[in-house]
């Protein structure tokens, strides 16, 4: 059976500029989390916009709130295997365009699947990014 414990050791290059990773991170964290609750007061829009009752409109929230609570759950165990930097770029990445594409959505069902698909690329972040400060913090309290 393959060994899937965390194997990160921050570099000296990691060390010196902990603080400013803890900020960066700290930012990223910020505009994720945004996206999930700048949905609330969209609702009456959607509803509006796409002819769809409100109801059906606070799906705009709920759908990136259940993806990205189970990606969670997918990206936690991904990020020890193939590397956090890796996972958190590529879901940073991948927010970019997803976040255009649900703006620009020409159908409510084009918008939910955008929402979804973000909510999964926004749950890159959060596991990965607090195992990866984890040693960052820790080492540099130590060093300190």
């Amino acid at each position: 059976m393959k060994d899937v414990r965390p194997t990160f050791t921050p570099n000296s290059t990691a060390m010196v500029n902990a603080p400013l990773v803890v900020a960066v991170l700290s930012f990223c964290g910020f505009l994720i989390r945004f996206q999930v609750f700048m949905a609330i007061p969209l609702v009456p829009v959607v509803s509006q916009a796409f002819n769809v009752s409100e109801l059906s409109a606070a799906w705009v929230g709920s759908a990136y709130s259940f993806a990205y609570a189970t990606g969670f759950l997918l990206f936690a165990p991904m990020s020890d295997r193939y590397g956090r930097r890796t996972i958190v770029l590529t879901g940073l990445l991948a927010l970019i365009p997803l976040t255009f594409a649900a703006g620009t959505s020409p159908s409510f069902q084009i918008l939910i699947l955008f929402r979804v698909l973000q909510g999964f690329a926004g749950a890159t972040f959060v596991p990965t990014a607090l195992a990866y400060i984890n040693p960052l913090l820790s080492l540099s309290e130590i060093n300190s």
